[in-house]
């Protein structure tokens, strides 16, 4: 008889966590259980810089224009520049020149190669890397993951006497980023960097944004952030505070202004 009662009308077990509704339920938990551990994470990197003392700080300022062209079979191009201040907003540092050339591997991964030429009142350089992104969806925040590896080589390299050597860069940027208002979206990363310099390998920095990207009109963008961002030499520890602000613009695909140009010719 207890048999019986366990087997239903049909003689089948019920469903149990085997309903649509009980796996939707595990996949929301789920969900809940990894976006919590993504923000713990981003608080422990962000807190991470306090564990030693302040030695000196900067106020610094960016301003920036950027344009992105996206291609067919899964190839986009970005060109941008950008003029940077330093010394308290007195001081010009340079300007920056970029060029990526990113592609889509899969529906959340892409592949980016990086170009960068970099000059200043000291110094010129040349910068290229190659990054990997891994990009998800969890509820209503975007979350993604970057690695980075770049090397650095400056003009004015001495190596003789340890002027401008050459180097090399790897990150990790974490970010979550979702929809605020209408037409405003804001985000929030954390980017971790090892330098190579000279046969040493050091914890160089610790980049912390938040900020939010406006779209204007469409098409048309106008990112403002906040850079906190400690970095480390020896036992000292600098404070970096940088506002920035970059005006971005995408154009048409390039498969729909195609179209559009065959259809002119026609008519």
């Amino acid at each position: 008889m207890i048999e019986l009662d366990k087997m239903g009308a049909k003689g089948k077990m019920p469903a149990g966590n085997n309903t649509p509704a009980d796996r939707f339920a595990m996949m929301q938990r789920a969900s809940a259980s990894f976006s919590s551990s993504f923000c713990i994470l981003i608080l422990l990197i962000f807190l991470l810089p306090f564990a030693s003392n302040a030695q000196t700080s900067d106020l610094q300022g960016r301003a920036g224009v950027q344009v992105k062209q996206d291609f067919r079979k899964g190839f986009d191009l970005s060109l941008g520049y950008q003029a940077r201040l330093d010394h308290g907003l007195q001081s010009f540092r340079g300007s920056y020149f970029t060029a990526d050339l990113g592609y889509k591997l899969s529906k959340h991964l892409g592949a980016t190669f990086e170009f960068r030429y970099a000059t200043s009142p000291d110094w010129d350089k040349f910068r290229f890397g190659l990054a990997l992104t891994g990009k998800t969806k969890v509820k209503k925040i975007d979350l993604s993951a970057k690695i980075r590896y770049q090397y650095e080589h400056f003009l004015q390299n001495w190596p003789e006497i340890g002027q401008f050597p050459d180097r090399q860069n790897i990150r990790l940027k974490l970010e979550a980023e979702r929809k605020v208002i209408k037409h405003v979206r804001g985000h929030i990363s954390i980017e971790p960097q090892i330098r190579i310099e000279a046969r040493n390998t050091r914890f160089q920095r610790v980049r912390n944004i938040v900020g939010f990207d406006w779209e204007i009109v469409k098409n048309h963008h106008l990112d403002v952030s906040y850079y906190f961002q400690p970095q480390f030499k020896s036992a000292e520890v600098k404070y970096v505070n940088i506002l920035a602000a970059t005006f971005s613009l995408d154009l048409e695909k390039w498969k729909k202004k195609n179209k559009d140009s065959e259809k002119k010719a026609a008519d």
